[in-house]
């Protein structure tokens, strides 16, 4: 098991430097992509482990972004070449 955060830290060594930037928090919470954006990963990691988010099997891990990357999105009933209020669906 492993955790997602330590993992791509490790993909991205040199993110975890302790230069100071500019805060890129969503909700009071730094995002993994401005952790990544800004070198912040090891801030990163300590803020989800502290959320109690843990280590995971890598097979769990495969087989849930596998179902991600396989499960069509929900169109709510239209189509690229659908109409939106009142528009034409001709080029």
């Amino acid at each position: 098991m492993f955790s997602l955060a330590r993992s791509i830290f490790a993909q991205h060594p040199s993110s975890g430097c302790d230069m100071p930037h500019p805060p890129m928090v969503k909700g009071g919470m730094l995002t993994l992509s401005a952790a990544i954006k800004t070198g912040r990963l090891r801030e990163f990691i300590a803020q989800e482990e502290a959320r109690g988010i843990g280590p995971i099997e890598r097979a769990a891990l495969d087989a849930e972004i596998k179902r991600l990357a396989t499960t069509p999105l929900k169109s709510k009933g239209r189509t690229s070449r659908s109409s939106s209020g009142g528009g034409s669906t001709e080029k």
